[in-house]
């Protein structure tokens, strides 16, 4: 496949823009504590669905036959999540030095240094801190990360799957995840070992995605995604189990690339797409938007001029103007930097990878 699935884009961005609202309940007031919103952390396994499908749809024929280079896939995988990781990093240090200077006071365990070099390296999701520190949100870039490297080891067997044994093999993985969250808790795991989370989800997307075949969208695609979407909404908002969600949104991505009509121009709407296209950029940097800018509004002169709901509308917008800002200025160019000196990759463009 080499080309981007617009609708799968944009949906990416009301999942990251729900992982901010999400956040934004610990600085806000007027953000209900309880409730649906605890729900919204599920958006993660969205994202680890999700990456299994379009890199099984980018990837997989290119594996199945051996035409594919693990070694730039893998190049490929770090251009796609590290300049930006690196960056925001950086901005915390910058941070934190500021406060130091300032005389400010600041959580210090949250800015362990050894917790710095967890996250530098990949690895705050595998169990070794007891805390979600610096960039917290990062913890699933190290999760997935695990799920990358895993991946061309098990493309080739999930691709040679007849569809029957695709079919049942999903199902099987479905059930065991429903079975197992009860006694893991594996959707409330972040820097506690979460490859248990991101592996089981990455390969429900893979499977989906060898179940999907080549989109072509129909009419029936559309009231099958709009009942899933529905079905989806009423899950979170009555507070279902979480593996519910999770599992029935593996049908939700699986039947987005074979919707038609308005439905399917609605979701490929182009600011709508670039949102999504940013959404990675967004979800890294709006812990640091949230510390900086909830922080400035205790200040007299800012936070008491503004209702609080107000103050929460800024700064959604402003954390989508920072992403956007991150996305043009560092995530694009340096892929395309790091793929062109590093790879030899002929005939998948950057907008086909899909976090």
């Amino acid at each position: 496949m080499n080309e981007s699935i617009p609708q799968l884009t944009s949906m990416r961005f009301f999942w990251s823009i729900a992982i901010v609202y999400y956040h934004m309940r610990d600085y806000s007031s007027s953000i209900p504590q309880t409730g649906p919103i605890l729900k919204l952390h599920l958006a993660v396994d969205f994202f680890f669905i999700l990456s299994g499908f379009i890199l099984t749809l980018v990837y997989g024929e290119r594996f199945k036959s051996d035409t594919a280079s693990t070694y730039d896939y893998l190049v490929a995988r770090i251009a796609r999540i590290y300049p930006v990781h690196l960056t925001v990093m950086l901005a915390f240090v910058v941070l934190v030095l500021a406060m130091s200077s300032l005389g400010m006071e600041f959580n210090a365990q949250r800015y362990r240094p050894i917790a710095f070099f967890w996250h530098i390296a990949l690895l705050d999701a595998w169990g070794f801190d007891d805390s979600l520190t610096w960039n917290y949100p990062a913890w699933s870039i190290s999760a997935e990360f695990a799920a990358y490297c895993l991946f061309p080891f098990i493309i080739g067997p999930i691709m040679r799957l007849r569809i029957p044994a695709a079919i049942i093999s999903l199902l099987a993985l479905c059930i065991t995840f429903m079975l197992c969250n009860h006694l893991l808790d594996i959707t409330s795991r972040t820097i506690n070992f979460s490859i248990i989370r991101v592996i089981p989800e990455f390969i429900m997307g893979m499977l989906a995605a060898r179940l999907s075949g080549t989109p072509s969208p129909t009419l029936h695609a559309n009231f099958a995604f709009c009942l899933i979407a529905l079905l989806v909404s009423g899950l979170l908002l009555y507070e279902a189990p979480d593996e519910y969600t999770v599992v029935v949104s593996v049908a939700l991505i699986g039947l987005a690339p074979h919707i038609s009509g308005p439905l399917r121009s609605l979701l490929s709407w182009r600011p709508l797409v670039y949102l999504g296209a940013a959404s990675y950029s967004l979800y890294m940097v709006h812990a640091f938007v949230l510390s900086i800018f909830y922080n400035a509004m205790k200040l007299p002169l800012l936070g008491s001029k503004l209702p609080v709901p107000f103050r929460d509308g800024i700064c959604l917008a402003l954390t989508v103007i920072v992403a956007s800002m991150l996305f043009h200025f560092v995530e694009n160019p340096c892929r395309h930097i790091i793929r062109a000196a590093f790879t030899h990759f002929r005939g998948i463009p950057v907008a086909a990878e899909a976090k």
